[in-house]
């Protein structure tokens, strides 16, 4: 559940996984004019549960971009950790390049609190592990190889603890037996070897591709950075600049964006002062539905499919759509029907993000009048659609009601009513 989202430079969700008792609230903060951001990651148990075991972090990096012989024309990179434990506070750095931000950047993920952050598996020891490989354009499946990757490792683990406690037992019966004593047997259990072999990552042999995975085992109270920079920093520019967006400065910039929100989105859609609803629980409540519009926004790139011909269903030209959707893990794909309604919303915490939502849409209607009531655009959207409902029919359509949000966003600008939530926040980096 989004608790804060201004659509621009600030948001923070709140995450809540009941089956490994573990919670996580993920928040970030643009810096200057957006070139530079910051985002953190706490993790915490869940409510009415205590975390026993260790939780991995996994922060997935990669690049889209092919070029025209199918290739990654973009890459990253790990350049600290080169390999092995390093220090609870020491941060993993990446290099990469993307056409979308420009050229070069740097990644630097870092913990804030050493203590919190210093669980592993294994030895005491704090330490990244890294995944890096080159991958075709379904990039965005990753989490299935490193899936596999991870169970891997944790069956050899496995295998080699369970291999060790035979040896041992067979060495101890030895004793025994030369020592006049009844050999003794015992099972060796595997379950209980768990904690010897944990879920890890193994590198994929090398070092620059278009994907980077990396793993961090923590436990509850620690908190994650990652921040964004322009350019590929060395590591004596990193120590320079981190301390500026991340940790302390990062916590401060945080609670006055949430001090800044409350009283912008109260202006923005206000409770009247003898009304029912203006009780402290109605006011939470507004403000995460208000969140959760403006956090559910993605952009969406690719091919609609329209029935049509009798071989089958033939794509419309590539087009680009800025949406909401209902949950963009679950339906990835904008909604011509519910944006009309959303974007009501929308227009009045930021009117020209409407505006520009609004035009996404129109112009995607083509010369007849129609426009598919779902937009599945891409490889990655079309995953989470059963085949036979991925091409739209030009016999179906939605009841005009993105004209509602028209009329909105119209009577806005007529009157120079431009509105946004979002806080000016601003730092030199």
């Amino acid at each position: 559940t989004w608790r804060f989202h201004d659509a621009r430079r600030f948001g923070s969700q709140d995450i809540v996984d009941p089956t490994n008792k573990v919670s996580l609230r993920t928040s970030f903060i643009k810096w200057k004019s957006g070139d530079e951001w910051s985002a953190r990651v706490r993790v915490s148990s869940a409510p009415k549960n205590e975390i026993s075991a260790p939780v991995s972090l996994l922060f997935y990096i990669g690049e889209h971009r092919m070029d025209e012989q199918g290739a990654p024309s973009n890459t990253v990179r790990v350049i600290a950790p080169q390999n092995g434990p390093i220090g609870a506070h020491a941060p993993a750095v990446v290099h990469g390049t993307s056409d979308a931000v420009g050229g070069a950047y740097t990644l630097v993920v870092r913990s804030t609190s050493p203590q919190a952050c210093s669980r592993t598996p294994s030895d005491g020891d704090t330490y990244w592990a890294a995944y890096e490989r080159t991958a075709q354009p379904d990039v965005w499946k990753v989490h299935d190889d490193v899936l596999a990757d991870m169970l891997g490792t944790r069956s050899a683990a496995l295998k080699q603890a369970a291999e060790l406690a035979e040896r041992k037992e067979k060495r101890t019966s030895r004793r025994n037996r030369n020592r006049g004593r009844s050999a003794q047997h015992d099972h060796v259990d595997i379950a209980s070897l768990g904690e010897q072999a944990p879920f890890t990552l193994r590198s994929a042999g090398q070092r620059t591709g278009n994907e980077v995975v990396l793993q961090r085992t923590v436990s509850s109270g620690c908190e994650i950075d990652v921040v964004f920079f322009r350019g590929h920093l060395d590591s004596d520019e990193v120590r320079e600049r981190v301390d500026a967006v991340a940790g302390s400065a990062l916590s401060a910039a945080l609670a006055a964006a949430r001090r800044a929100y409350k009283p912008r989105l109260a202006a923005a859609l206000p409770l009247a002062k003898s009304s029912a609803l203006d009780e402290p629980n109605v006011r939470v409540a507004l403000r995460d539905a208000a969140s959760c519009i403006l956090g559910s926004i993605g952009f969406y790139y690719g091919r609609s499919r329209v029935k049509g011909r009798p071989d089958g269903a033939s794509p419309l030209p590539q087009a680009a759509l800025l949406a909401g959707a209902p949950s963009r893990p679950l339906f990835p794909r904008g909604f011509l029907w519910d944006d009309g309604f959303h974007l009501l919303v929308v227009a009045a915490l930021d009117t020209r993000l409407a505006a520009d939502q609004i035009l996404h849409w129109t112009s995607l209607i083509d010369d007849a009048g129609w426009v598919a009531r779902e937009q599945i655009l891409g490889a990655e959207a079309e995953e989470k659609v059963p085949g036979e409902f991925i091409a739209q029919s030009r016999d179906h359509g939605n009841p005009p009601a993105l004209l509602f949000a028209v009329s909105k966003v119209h009577a806005l600008l007529a009157a120079n009513t431009l509105r946004s939530l979002a806080d000016p926040v601003s730092i030199q980096v």
